[in-house]
């Protein structure tokens, strides 16, 4: 039998036949594809094999190499810390993506069911080790190249490094002219790292910071003055048209903009300096010619690109501006004793703990403000990388006290932290979830101008487009055959997708829809049905009594919450799959019933508590700990 696997978007000339497989990494399945059998099942163990294994090769392999030490920012973390694949996450490293492949395929042939394999793609030094994988499992191996695409060589890594820094340079002088480095209004004792203005939302009359919930208002009223650091997030065209809402936003709400804090030598040395690079490049001609074996493969080719790219990554100097913007904060506020960050061991989190700790040891309080998914291996971090002396620089530094919403995350990172450093508080950024008002759905259909008599299911994106896409697709495509549903639309706040869907509702002339960007748990409440990716809000809809519908791409090691609750939600990959499960979900019948006993469950995996007490624990345990 024939696997045609295609690691592109770009369309293969060829036909599969009937008795093809076709093993899609890249795409919206077509209906003349067969998968082979069990694919979900074989990608779960596949991604498994990953986060068993990756974490600790990486770790090993900086730690024997040498890298470490190329250089030490503010004499207190390595420069490896602010690199992308030091998170270990699928959503921001395409070496992992790679390896989850290659990890797929080989599950896949080790079936015994396949005797050739085409592969279709862009990338010839990733054709290569998947040649191995079946030249071990003696299968033979086709490499069709498709449209052909650079990927990432040092000079495209070089280009983009410079024009991201003379981008940031540039924001950083509208900052300073438009009079974003004004002082805090009032000094605070509590700081909370926030993103400005991608993470608020307009509400009037103050914003509301997504990532925290009603935390830094119930701090508020516990006699807590309170302050954000937040790092700028807009374009330099926004920056210009908005400047005069934001600076007024920033003073009202008490926000400090990191960036406009450093002083021009300050941007100039975190931008222009090339120690590190000159660092990296002498290294690099001792050890580019030794092999790099991970799982009994030789992946050299996909690892040094991934390398060189992390060395050139825009994020480090990104990094070193958070943490001397922070250092900067921090020497003019005595009265700061707790700093409060988004915790998924991302490397700006670690920015934040050197440029705190650079001035004093304010304790840094890291709050879990995404669902724990397995496979954001950052949630697993392996204890050996971990800091446990304040002199080991090349270990990573981690929060004073995390904070975990469920009980499943809290066992792991008490696991490796110990319980005196972990708070179960529930789930903070989700407060609203205790809310029990009733909801008129009359009243909002009217407000919003929607059909009130409609079967509403509503569809949240991911941060992927590689998943986003095709479940948008698919959708409209369902919507077209039942003149009865009515798409309600919410984008990932990082990835809006106004383009696309214009082109679907051409595409399946459809326009029974309509795209929100507030009113979540208000939608959750008027839609019996949640069509989600790798999301949060699978777990959210379930809270209210929405049933989630997810979508499964056996292409993408997805970062998806629901992966670790699977009996409590309906999975669907094909079109066919999602009729099903609409179906079920519609007809409320033994299927829909069986995920719904397990909701309870699934709450307390991933959200302990929905009691509306999270913000309580969290502040009864910092006290406990002379914390607040």
């Amino acid at each position: 039998m024939r696997l045609i696997v295609l690691a592109s978007d770009t369309r293969i000339s060829a036909t599969p036949s009937p008795t093809d497989w076709v093993l899609r990494l890249v795409g919206i399945p077509q209906s003349n594809e067969t998968p082979p059998p069990n694919l979900l099942t074989m990608a779960d163990q596949a991604a498994q094999r990953v986060r068993e294994t990756f974490p600790i090769w990486l770790w090993n392999w900086v730690s024997l190499h040498d890298i470490l030490d190329l250089q030490i920012f503010n004499s207190l973390i390595s420069w490896w810390w602010y690199t992308p694949l030091s998170e270990t996450s699928p959503l921001r490293s395409p070496l992992i993506r790679e390896l989850y492949w290659l990890a797929l395929l080989r599950r896949i042939l080790e079936t015994g069911a396949i005797d050739n394999v085409q592969w279709h793609g862009n990338d010839s030094a990733l054709a290569d080790v998947a040649e191995k994988v079946a030249t071990r499992c003696q299968v033979k191996f086709e490499f069709h190249p498709t449209l052909v695409r650079s990927h990432s060589t040092l000079t495209s890594a070089l280009a983009r490094r410079i024009l991201s820094s003379a981008s940031q340079i540039a924001r950083w002088f509208l900052l300073r002219v438009f009079g974003f480095a004004q002082p805090l209004r009032e000094p605070p004792d509590v700081i909370f790292y926030s993103r400005f203005p991608v993470l608020w939302e307009r509400r009037e009359p103050q914003w509301h910071e997504r990532m925290f919930g009603s935390l830094p208002t119930y701090l508020q009223s516990r006699n807590h003055s309170i302050a954000y650091a937040a790092v700028f997030t807009a374009s330099l065209s926004e920056l210009i048209k908005e400047r005069h809402t934001w600076r007024e936003r920033c003073r009202a709400q008490n926000i400090s903009i990191l960036e406009a804090q450093l002083s021009p030598a300050s941007i100039l040395r975190v931008h222009l300096s090339p120690t590190l690079l000159w660092r990296y490049f002498a290294w690099r001609r001792t050890h580019q010619q030794e092999s790099v074996r991970y799982d009994d493969l030789d992946i050299g080719k996909i690892f040094w690109r991934e390398l060189n790219a992390n060395a050139l990554s825009p994020e480090i100097p990104f990094d070193n501006a958070i943490a001397c913007g922070f250092r900067s904060l921090i020497q003019g506020l005595s009265n700061a004793h707790a700093v409060f960050l988004p915790f998924e061991f991302q490397p700006m989190e670690r920015a934040v703990w050197t440029g705190v700790r650079s001035v004093r040891a304010v304790p840094l309080i890291g709050v879990q403000t995404g669902l724990y998914t397995s496979n954001q291996m950052g949630f697993q971090f392996p204890r050996q990388a971990v800091r446990a002396k304040p002199n080991q620089h090349t270990h990573a530094p981690l929060p004073d006290v995390l904070t975990a919403y469920g009980e499943f995350p809290y066992h792991i990172f008490a696991e490796r932290l110990g319980e005196e450093r972990v708070c179960l508080s529930g789930g903070i950024r989700y407060s609203y979830l205790a809310d029990k008002t009733t909801f008129d759905r009359a009243e909002f259909c009217a407000k919003h101008k929607l059909p009130n008599d409609a079967t509403f299911i509503l569809i949240t994106t991911s941060l992927a487009p590689e998943e986003s896409l095709p479940m948008l697709s698919n959708a409209f495509a369902i919507a077209s055959e039942r003149p009865d549903i009515f798409l309600l639309l919410k984008f990932h706040y990082h990835l809006p997708l106004f383009d696309q869907v214009e082109q679907l509702v051409e595409k399946f002339q459809v326009n029974r829809y309509a795209i929100f960007e507030s009113d979540l748990p208000a939608l959750m409440r008027l839609a019996p049905i949640l069509l989600v990716p790798g999301s949060s809000t699978g777990i959210e809809a379930i809270a209210v009594g929405t049933m989630p519908v997810v979508f499964r791409s056996p292409g993408e090691m997805s970062s998806n919450p629901m992966l670790d609750v699977p009996n409590a939600v309906f999975f669907w990959h094909t079109l066919d799959e999602l009729r099903q499960a609409l179906m079920h979900c519609l007809e409320r019948d033994a299927e829909y019933e069986r995920r719904t006993n397990a909701w309870q469950a699934a709450i307390a995996t991933h959200l302990y508590r929905l009691d509306g007490r999270a913000n309580e624990r969290l502040e009864r345990f910092l006290q406990d700990k002379g914390i607040l």
